[in-house]
């Protein structure tokens, strides 16, 4: 089987052996959209652009994937330490990255925020 890593290992079981089968299932996960984005890249998006409007310098990009998952507990120390330090960061991109929405004006609002 692809990926498997346990096969000739005298021991296994545990977190940490579920865990490289996880990662490694997910590089072979990451690999196989890459590789399909560049064959649709190359065989159905050129090709439709340039029928439709000539060569092009730059062509449209197809990103297959799951987005990358956030530690939020790392992110917002993250975001502590540089507001702490001065730099100004958009509300809304936090409320983005975290997948939280904006509050309305009759919710009830837990923190202290601005």
């Amino acid at each position: 089987m692809l990926g498997q890593t346990t096969t000739t290992d005298a021991v296994s079981g545990g977190h940490a052996v579920s865990k490289e089968h996880n990662e490694v299932r997910q590089d072979i996960e990451r690999s196989d959209a890459n590789m399909l984005q560049v064959v649709l890249r190359r065989d159905i998006v050129k090709p439709l652009v340039d029928v439709n409007f000539g060569p092009q310098k730059a062509y449209p990009k197809i990103l297959i994937g799951r987005a990358d998952e956030t530690d939020l507990k790392e992110f917002s120390q993250t975001v502590k330490i540089l507001s702490d330090a001065g730099l100004k960061i958009s509300r809304k991109q936090i409320y983005e990255k975290t997948g939280l929405m904006p509050p309305e004006d009759d919710d009830d609002i837990l923190g202290g925020g601005k």
